[in-house]
């Protein structure tokens, strides 16, 4: 051991044995107090000392049994936990937010034992009701009549409660057994039993983070029941904050023997629930291989004889085992490390799996660490009433030991530098990494046939499950490097979708929905299609309402209305609306959205505006999800009604829509922030205060910086410069707008409001050169639009007009007004009237565009016809600029000949598809 010690102190960890490393690893694992700042001694026991005024034993000294600590001292800190060392002394470890703290603070064993009584747990027996989920209802029921075991029951109960219903799956049976089973008090049923569900099931997600946390099997530290109080602070925690809290107590108290203590006391309960139930396994296996992960899991000789040989062990199996899963044990796991230990020389367990699930991600493309952490998390999901629930990795069949590994960030962080060390990976930047290809395929090539199956599909897990789902996680700036490995992963799994159980076919399906709402169009079209293939043979109808409206997104975007309106078809007619659980409502309120963004894509503003007001939540209290619909349609009412013109009306539906989003702090609206402040200033400038309108802008292009919440401002801040212009500030605009312009990758919307501003700015500094570049540069984007109205155009064309008037080309600006007439037969009663904000004010200020109307008016014949299609709007715009494409000077010729376009000048006026998110995958 001289050896060793000396090893450590002089830091040459290179030379250090397997032996030698295990022991580390022990210790690490028994007594992680040691690696903590002045390790002296256990944190749940004090040093022996000698007692007072008694006799010495034989041995020499009267020994103080060891005592251990029961509860956390209380501490006038709300974010800090306090340490007793043996001399008394006060030591300050890790800060914890106000809210962790909080739970660590909940942590009683006295009050375990008072509540308990050491009288144990027991289902309310009743001879009328049979049905076990009637029975576990009453008991619960019951714990509010009863204070003994108001808490510590009812937790217990909807544990058990949640482990029995399969995820995923109806409640309609569960609700008619109870209803059957209590004849004379069938109110709110239903309610109760999703508030059951709910409780549980985030009961289930503490203990599995517990165990995890502990290396323990998932349902091993049920005591843990006993050992929390106030459990409603504890059911409404975040993630983030109970995993803190947990992790606090198993490394400063002595929680962990606690909850061995009181484990059979919450097995009694869990075993005779067992005992009335006939479970099914619901392991589904990926591989034909004989064992599956979890199977080949050992159970203790205790746990084996505490279920009946009739149960099976499923993956929510309730059984307490005395001991923690041993590591990498399983056939698969193994063999990977087998064929990582071949192909790089690496000691390291962990760095050897976390290499074999690298090699299954993209080789070409940059891997985010948060990708495998947020990819093993669990993950927030729609029930079936419109509410939040919370699904832990391993009921999507991810490994457990896989799981403990990616959400251990300390693990997962030295695999990923000693990776780097062996040059397996590369870091890039701050935990961005990039896996040497050769090394890749090296590993895959060693693993056996039968295992490159699981390893597929333990990929395709985390990467899909990595995607936020929208409304209810948060996106990262990492989110769109998550895109290419799903995309790699889903790709290795072409045919095989079946072998996927149905539940997580249908999650991957719904995620890749969600998926779908980032960019590209390859991307959009590649999402979709995968979600159409994996979702073959679920027959889900909520799954094929979303598949179907992303379908008619995808079609509208490249301007193939027809097959955009069939694809929803009926989805919003002849719906039976109380059939619906408020999940498929939600799902009738998206496709209504779509058809009205399809409507308003061709300027049938009236119907579009008629769709939207019909859809309603289903009652007068709206679940999450239909919260989200309530948003989304006053939005889009707020925007479809300033086209038309009703600015007073638009500001009101996008100021609720303003406090929807503000009022729901359940649900995250940082994707839709960006347009509806847009929105708002835009309407807000037409109601001539551009001062407001820069105040809702600067709030928030400020909470965008501060949250880092996205990478995109510019529309923003095009806005911004709009709202500075109406207020003459002509040089603060300038200067924002040649910023944004000396940006890449701008949208066409973007590019479009951007000339628009800079052309107003040179033309009312008289700078016609200017003026007449930047709308020859609008004349250009425009016509990348698809619509037919010509308003926005014909302002564009009237301005180019003035400027050439200004250069002295009068006689080149009559023969143009001939042709700008048509623009004004093409405007379509009840169109759009107003898209671009402050346009409507440029008429004002360019006094230009009324002087010759009355030229207009002579040019209108009565019998001319407005452009039908692309190539007739192609040929009137060129009758428009081509003399002057003649006459002005070379530059202004290249900037005109530019605006004319490959495809031609569209005389469109707006689109959907680069300002508004709603009308995206979302």
């Amino acid at each position: 051991m001289e050896c060793f010690c000396h090893k450590l102190q002089t830091q040459t960890y290179h030379e250090v044995t397997e032996t030698e490393a295990a022991i580390l690893k022990r210790t690490w694992i028994e007594a992680a107090y040691l690696f903590q700042a002045n390790p002296l001694t256990s944190p749940d026991t004090e040093l022996p000392v000698i007692r007072a005024g008694r006799k010495r034993s034989s041995s020499g000294l009267a020994y103080r049994a060891p005592k251990r600590l029961r509860t956390l001292p209380d501490s006038s800190s709300a974010n800090t936990i306090l340490l007793r060392s043996p001399d008394q002394s006060l030591q300050v470890t890790t800060q914890l937010s106000s809210s962790a703290s909080d739970l660590v603070k909940t942590y009683s064993y006295q009050n375990a034992v008072k509540i308990s009584g050491g009288g144990g747990l027991d289902i309310q027996q009743e001879g009328v009701v049979s049905n076990l989920f009637a029975k576990i209802f009453l008991a619960i029921e019951r714990s509010d009549e009863n204070i003994e075991i108001q808490q510590l029951f009812r937790r217990t109960y909807c544990y058990g409660f949640a482990l029995l219903h399969e995820r995923g799956t109806s409640i309609d049976k569960i609700v008619h057994d109870i209803q059957n089973a209590l004849p004379h008090d069938r109110q709110n049923i239903r309610q109760k039993v999703y508030r059951i569900l709910r409780i549980g099931a985030k009961w289930v997600a503490i203990i599995e983070e517990f165990a995890s946390i502990l290396q323990l099997a998932p349902q091993q530290p049920t005591g843990l029941l006993c050992l929390l109080g106030s459990p409603s602070t504890w059911e409404r925690a975040s993630t983030e904050d109970y995993r803190s809290a947990l992790t606090h107590l198993s490394t400063t108290t002595d929680i962990r023997e606690q909850t061995s203590e009181f484990t059979p006391l919450v097995a009694r309960v869990l075993k005779q629930i067992l005992l009335q139930h006939s479970f099914v396994d619901e392991t589904r296996k990926f591989t034909p291989r004989p064992q599956s992960l979890l199977s080949a899991m050992p159970m203790s000789q205790s746990n084996q004889n505490s279920l009946q040989p009739r149960a099976a062990c499923a993956r929510r199996a309730l059984h307490t085992a005395s001991e923690a899963y041993p590591a990498w044990k399983t056939p698969s796991l193994v063999a990977a490390l087998e064929a990582a230990s071949g192909s790089s020389g690496i000691q390291s367990e962990d760095a050897k799996i976390l290499l074999v699930l690298l090699s299954f991600f993209s080789t070409s493309d940059e891997i985010p660490l948060d990708l495998l952490s947020r990819g093993a998390a669990p993950r927030k999901r729609w029930t079936a009433q419109g509410e939040i629930e919370e699904v832990d990795a391993i009921h999507t069949s991810l490994a457990p030991e896989l799981r403990g590994l990616l959400l251990d960030s300390t693990r997962l962080e030295n695999s990923f530098h000693i990776l780097d060390l062996s040059s397996a990976v590369s870091k890039n930047r701050d935990q961005i990494y990039t896996l040497d290809k050769t090394v890749a395929s090296r590993v895959r090539e060693r693993l056996p046939a039968e295992d490159l199956s699981f390893w597929r599909c333990q990929a395709l897990i985390v990467a899909y499950r990595a995607i936020p789902w929208k409304y209810i996680e948060s996106a990262t700036l990492n989110t769109k490097l998550f895109l290419p490995h799903l995309k790699h992963a889903l790709q290795a799994f072409q045919g095989v979708y079946e072998s996927l159980p149905a539940s997580i076919r249908l999650d991957l399906a719904l995620t890749l929905i969600e998926a779908s709402r980032f960019p590209n169009m390859a991307w959009k079209r590649f999402a979709v299609g995968q979600a159409e293939i994996a979702s073959r043979g679920l027959e889900d109808s909520y799954l094929d309402c979303r598949i179907a409206q992303s379908q008619s997104l995808l079609s509208r975007i490249v301007g193939n209305m027809d097959h955009a309106a069939s694809s929803i078809g009926d989805l919003v007619e002849g719906r039976v609306e109380s059939a619906m659980d408020k999940r498929m409502h939600s799902a009738i309120g998206q496709a209504t959205i779509q058809r009205s963004l399809n409507c308003i894509q061709v300027e049938d503003l009236s119907t579009a505006k008629g769709l939207l007001e019909r859809w309603s939540p289903l009652d007068q209290d709206p679940s999450l999800i239909e919260q989200v619909i309530v948003f989304r349609r006053d939005m889009l009412l707020g925007r479809t009604l300033r086209f038309l013109g009703a600015f007073d009306e638009s500001l009101t539906h996008l100021e609720r829509a303003r406090k929807t989003a503000e009022d729901c702090k359940d649900l995250i609206f940082d994707e839709d922030l960006r347009d509806l402040t847009c929105d708002h200033a835009d309407t807000l400038r037409e109601l001539n205060d551009p001062w407001a309108a820069e105040h809702q802008l600067r709030a928030e292009i400020a909470r965008q910086d501060q949250h880092d919440v996205s990478p995109r401002k510019s529309l923003l801040e095009l806005s911004l410069a709009e709202a500075m212009f109406a207020q003459r500030r002509f040089k603060e605009a300038e200067q924002l707008c040649l910023d944004i312009e000396s940006r890449a990758g701008l949208l066409k919307l973007e590019k479009l409001r951007l000339h628009i501003t800079m052309a107003k700015i040179r033309h009312v500094q008289s700078d016609n050169e200017g003026a007449l570049a930047y709308w020859s540069g609008a004349m250009k984007e425009i016509g990348k639009f698809q619509l037919t109205n010509g308003r926005t155009t014909r302002i564009i064309v009237i301005s180019i007009c003035d400027t050439l008037s200004g250069l002295g080309h009068t006689w080149l600006m009559d023969k143009s007004l001939k042709q700008v007439a048509s623009l004004d037969e093409m405007a379509k009663p009840g169109g759009t009237q107003y898209w671009i904000a402050g346009m409507r004010h440029w008429r004002v200020v360019c006094p230009f565009l009324d002087l010759h109307r009355a030229t207009i008016e002579f040019h209108l014949h009565p019998t001319s016809r407005a452009p039908q299609n692309t190539n007739q709007r192609a040929q009137f715009c060129s009758a428009i600029l081509e003399p002057v494409l003649e006459h002005v000077g070379d530059q202004a010729v290249a900037l005109l000949a530019g605006a004319m376009g490959t495809r031609g000048v569209n005389t469109s006026g707006m689109t959907m598809t680069d300002n508004c998110p709603i009308s995206r995958a979302s």
